[in-house]
């Protein structure tokens, strides 16, 4: 599932995706503008067929907690 995530994350930054890890933190190391952040978060509801309540934005910054967020919302199973 990582890979999937970081493949959209990639979409909304300037990073390879190979420098995008579990740890990395979307507007600190990304640098991730506002707006690219609710289309990210937009396709991540379409991809994985979970809406993403915006309180929950604050929890979605990290790579990991990303990936973890949605493994908990969602029936998906690596």
């Amino acid at each position: 599932m990582i890979e999937q995530v970081v493949d959209i994350i990639s979409k909304y930054t300037d990073t390879p995706k190979e420098r995008i890890q579990g740890e990395t933190n979307l507007l600190a190391d990304l640098f991730m503008a506002s707006v690219d952040f609710i289309e990210m978060i937009c396709e991540l509801e379409d991809a994985f067929g979970e809406e993403i309540p915006e309180g929950d934005f604050k929890k979605l910054v990290i790579v990991e907690n990303i990936v973890n967020y949605i493994k908990r919302r969602t029936a998906y199973h690596d």
